[in-house]
């Protein structure tokens, strides 16, 4: 299938755009240490960064949404990510030149991520792709995030593109899920968190997978 069918490529940003686990484990582990807990290592945390924050806060300090005081210990963790954002965190190799492409190209790209705004945006400035998105949508955007189609929709509707025409790309099971209830195709790479062992990306349905950034390059481009 030729890629010119898409018109417009909308992006998850951790494990798709965005390597950010190293930060991440550090800043779960600024929450153990104020509890006396020992820290957790790299390799734990790294395959469920692209979970979302409710599963990295079970896995560090054992608490869920529901639990009393849950938005707390959620906004403790976003400040204590907030310390750490750009101290490891980095593009995986080729991941810009692929926007730069898409550009050369006058496609339209933009960002569908779980992440909320503000540190959305950290990010994305230092790297000096804030302006360049065609659309940000986070976490607090909509009423409603990922697997939810609205996110989806609203960027559709911001960058003016129709979902049919439009490619999602994402390295979880949600992202999957979320295209396709907008009515959007979706392609999972492999590159980033996804453990080989234990989860299987074929199995959620995406239309396509990429294991490397070349190969997702060359599709789109």
């Amino acid at each position: 299938m030729s890629a010119t069918k898409y018109t417009h490529v909308l992006f998850d940003l951790d494990g798709t755009l965005l390597d950010s686990a190293m930060d991440i484990t550090h800043a779960l582990n600024h929450l153990r240490k104020v509890r006396d807990l020992p820290p957790l290592s790299y390799e734990a945390v790294r395959p469920i960064v692209s979970l979302g924050s409710p599963v990295l806060l079970k896995l560090a300090i054992n608490k869920t949404v529901g639990d009393e005081n849950y938005e707390s210990y959620r906004q403790e963790f976003f400040k204590a990510y907030e310390r750490y954002i750009l101290d490891h965190s980095e593009f995986f190799p080729g991941t810009i030149d692929l926007l730069d492409q898409l550009e050369t190209q006058n496609v339209k790209w933009g960002i569908v991520t779980n992440k909320i705004t503000s540190l959305t945006k950290t990010i994305l400035k230092s790297v000096n792709l804030l302006d360049r998105a065609g659309t940000i949508v986070c976490s607090d955007t909509t009423a409603h995030k990922k697997p939810h189609p609205e996110p989806m929709l609203y960027a559709c509707k911001k960058i003016g593109c129709k979902p049919q025409d439009t490619i999602y790309i994402g390295d979880a099971e949600h992202d999957v899920a979320a295209a396709h209830a907008a009515g959007m195709p979706a392609a999972v790479v492999t590159y980033g968190y996804i453990p080989e062992d234990g989860v299987k990306p074929e199995e959620w349905g995406a239309e396509f997978i990429f294991p490397t950034v070349k190969e997702l390059t060359e599709f789109l481009c």
